[in-house]
């Protein structure tokens, strides 16, 4: 056409296509290339590439469809195999922590969960020097860092006992009660026999305690938990029981053990040590984000000692905001309601309460409200299986 225009006098020449209707390649359909892929396993769809080939489509296809928000990316994690008593008693155990009564609280009307004032929840946890793959935020031209290990697959690290409690105003002492009772690493000094290139000979250094047994675990629990307690837990309500609790994990000692229920009856204080259902680290708040805050923190720095990481993991502990303490609580009773919904299972999408909004507002409370539906439906299963079925 162009060719043809030219001479004919038009000077800028004619670029318009000499095919008439529609020409050119056929468009794909959206709509029937996302019935296509739910036909396809799931198993068969976690990469892009994997998706394209199992419908015979181009890579760039999948990722258009991805940018269109025709198919979304979703992650899993494995959860706990739950039998009908788990399910029952993890339902027991979040109708503790529920009023009986229904009330109208502002606009929604149902059972207020317990403010969980006088918990204090333990647990441990391997903190790592570093991780094998890390991703950094590079501006154009920006190298990025060079991390050097002896071993990826032996990364060094430190296992640590943390104790928390929901943070408040003490108003006996006039000021914030923040919640952190205490994280203490399960390592012992030791005195170096031979100098190196790093250190001479009798420098003091630290060391990983080799087996974290129940008896180091008790050790801890008395000399640091309780000790801690009995120094940083609010005047006002030290006559109200106080519950720790921790996980089924092997070390952890029985609450009905003499040395634990001694310690914790003495100078009229009133401790006592609980389980969380079994194979629930959902009921825990450590579990639950705060561990994983303290790590983000603590990646952060370079390590490349068991001294450092105890220096560092500690300051990510002592910096780490009040509030991320007291919304994770907030969290807690929502997986609560959820559990509750889903009649003790753990196949549950946690909704979005938007905190950060609320608190913005002022209207972050500091329960949240049960359905009562869902309340009086939690009740008859646990009140139809008392009376027919006995746990173990």
């Amino acid at each position: 056409m162009y060719n043809t225009s030219v001479p004919a006098g038009n000077i800028a020449g004619d670029i318009a296509c000499k095919y008439k209707g529609n020409s050119g390649r056929k468009g794909y359909d959206k709509g029937q290339l996302t019935l296509k892929l739910q036909e396809v396993s799931a198993i068969q769809r976690s990469t892009s590439r994997a998706t394209a080939l199992s419908i015979d489509a181009s890579i760039g296809v999948i990722q258009r469809l991805l940018a269109s928000h025709h198919v979304a990316e979703r992650t899993t994690t494995i959860k706990p195999v739950l039998t009908e008593a788990n399910k029952l008693r993890r339902v027991q155990y979040a109708l503790s922590f529920v009023a009986d009564d229904a009330r109208q609280h502002g606009d929604t009307f149902g059972h207020a969960f317990d403010p969980m004032l006088n918990i204090v929840h333990v647990d441990e946890k391997w903190f790592n020097r570093d991780k094998k793959t890390r991703r950094f935020n590079l501006v154009k031209g920006e190298e990025a860092p060079q991390r050097r290990r002896h071993s990826a697959r032996h990364i060094q690290k430190t296992m640590f006992l943390t104790a928390i409690a929901r943070p408040r105003w003490d108003p006996h002492r006039k000021t914030e009660f923040d919640g952190k009772l205490g994280l203490w690493p399960f390592a012992e000094d030791y005195i170096t026999k031979r100098k190196s290139k790093n250190r001479p000979a009798g420098t003091k250094l630290k060391k990983n305690i080799e087996s974290v047994n129940s008896e180091v675990y008790k050790h801890f629990l008395l000399e640091f938990v309780f000790a801690a307690i009995r120094k940083k837990w609010p005047r006002g309500d030290r006559g109200r029981i106080i519950y720790v609790q921790q996980d089924n994990a092997t070390p952890h000692v029985s609450p009905r053990d003499p040395d634990i229920l001694r310690e914790a009856k003495s100078d009229g204080w009133d401790i006592r040590l609980i389980f969380q259902p079994a194979n629930s680290p959902d009921f825990n708040c450590l579990d639950l984000g705060y561990f994983s805050a303290i790590q983000s923190l603590q990646y952060q720095t370079y390590i490349a000692s068991t001294e450092q990481l105890i220096e560092v993991v500690e300051a990510s502990f002592r910096n780490l905001d009040k509030q991320k303490l007291d919304n994770i609580f907030l969290t807690l009773q929502q997986v609560m309601e959820c559990v509750l919904a889903c009649k003790g299972g753990n196949a549950y999408k946690l909704p979005h309460l938007g905190k950060a909004k609320l608190l913005r507002q002022r209207r972050l409370h500091r329960y949240i409200v049960c359905d009562a539906a869902v309340f009086e439906a939690a009740n008859a299963m646990d009140t139809f299986c008392q009376s027919y079925y006995t746990p173990l």
